[in-house]
């Protein structure tokens, strides 16, 4: 049996790596755990790339609803919605449909926004700290809308945001050329456009991996390609965990940053959270001519897709499969994402070298990940993040480590 750790952190993803950054920052001794060779080669690995603070509206809404309804019958929909024999499914589908209130809806908003701000501030704090090259652009997020009443949507969003302290705003055509010059290039029309001017994108996987570096040179230990079997508890107390099926690593605290693997973790101990799997896929291809490919990050609300430049490539992302726990990649969602592609950008790509990705992300009805202490003594959550785990990372793990901190004061 090894030495007693003082944390243990499973998952080494973006919300993973960041709260055993922090950890290990403030004077815990961390390890951290993960079954892959290296961080973030799971559900971080080729995401949407966008720092989307400005856009954590959850899903769960009226407006969401009727877009679903249709996704039942609907094969071609950027939302494939599959209901299944599955009971875990339809107790989420029913905290779901609660959440999508009025009330709900904006009690959500509040704190997701307030999330994103924390975390866009430590984000900041990080890489002036760390210099971390990860070919990131601080340059906003355009959300382009096809249609008028798509766009008076995307102004009352941007009206609720504003209201609640973070800029975002609709643009004229002539503003958003000076914005983005690259996109009066493309043969796409839109109705409008609304743009938060604080928001970012980035490689996610670049800046997780140099900051899991980061970690062990301040003395924290990754223990890479360590599937974990389960938890060790003991009189419902989190007493470490238990690797390859056999050797115990005692821990005072476990951090789960587990994503969509975390409801299987803690089942044996009795507890659950309601965190089910939405499956999305990405596309990064070449740039071929860098003068007529857009710079800022776009959401085209249209295709349900989102657009970032990351230096020499191209990422392009979304869909949003509910098919259970599913991971095979899908060639009519790829196939989907290459089409919008060609026509918001038909020369200055390659699209004869194409990388398609999938990967499950791990969303909660309300769009609230959770994060701090469970039932189980000892034992912590920072996980259901969703869409918004590169977004909401920094702020998540300082979050909980604060948590953390009160209780050994």
């Amino acid at each position: 049996m090894s030495e007693p750790s003082s944390i243990i952190v499973v998952g080494a993803g973006v919300v993973g790596v960041h709260t055993a950054w922090y950890l290990q920052k403030n004077g815990f001794q961390v390890t951290l755990i993960d079954q892959n060779n290296d961080s973030a080669l799971d559900t971080s690995f080729a995401n949407g790339s966008q720092l989307s603070y400005g856009h954590v509206e959850p899903w769960a809404s009226k407006e969401t609803y009727p877009h679903i309804i249709k996704a039942l019958f609907d094969e071609t929909s950027p939302i494939l919605f599959r209901l299944r024999f599955d009971f875990k499914q339809w107790a989420w589908i029913l905290s779901f449909l609660r959440e999508g209130t009025s009330q709900r809806y904006q009690y959500n908003l509040k704190r997701l926004l307030s999330l994103a701000v924390r975390s866009r501030l430590a984000h900041l704090n990080l890489q002036q700290s760390l210099h971390i090259d990860y070919a990131e652009q601080n340059k906003g997020i355009i959300h382009l809308y096809s249609s008028n009443d798509a766009f008076q949507r995307g102004i009352h969003h941007a009206q609720v945001v504003n209201e609640l302290g973070y800029q975002r705003y609709p643009v004229d055509r002539v503003t958003l050329n000076s914005i983005e010059p690259t996109l009066q290039y493309s043969p796409l029309s839109f109705s409008g456009a609304t743009y938060c001017p604080n928001d970012a994108s980035g490689d996610a996987k670049v800046w997780t991996q140099a900051l899991c570096r980061d970690f062990i040179s301040l003395g924290g230990r990754f223990l890479n390609n360590t599937p974990i079997s389960s938890l060790w508890h003991n009189n419902r107390r989190c007493q470490g965990v238990i690797v390859n099926n056999q050797e115990h690593i005692a821990a005072q605290r476990v951090v789960l940053c587990t994503g969509v693997m975390t409801p299987k973790l803690i089942k044996p101990l009795g507890i659950s959270v309601s965190i089910y799997p939405v499956k999305g896929y990405s596309i990064t291809l070449p740039i071929i001519d860098k003068s007529i490919i857009p710079q800022v990050s776009l959401t085209d609300d249209q295709g349900k897709i989102v657009i970032s430049r990351l230096g020499d490539y191209l990422r392009v992302a979304g869909t949003a499969e509910f098919v259970g726990w599913d991971r095979s990649l899908n060639p009519q969602r790829i196939e989907a994402l290459v089409k919008r592609t060609r026509e918001f950008f038909p020369t200055g790509l390659d699209f004869n070298h194409i990388n398609p990705w999938t990967g499950l992300r791990p969303v909660t009805p309300s769009g609230y990940p959770y994060i701090g202490a469970s039932p189980i003594a000892g034992l912590y959550f920072n996980t259901g993040h969703g869409t918004l785990g590169w977004t909401l990372s920094a702020g998540s793990a300082e979050l909980l480590v604060e948590q953390i901190m009160q209780e050994t004061k």
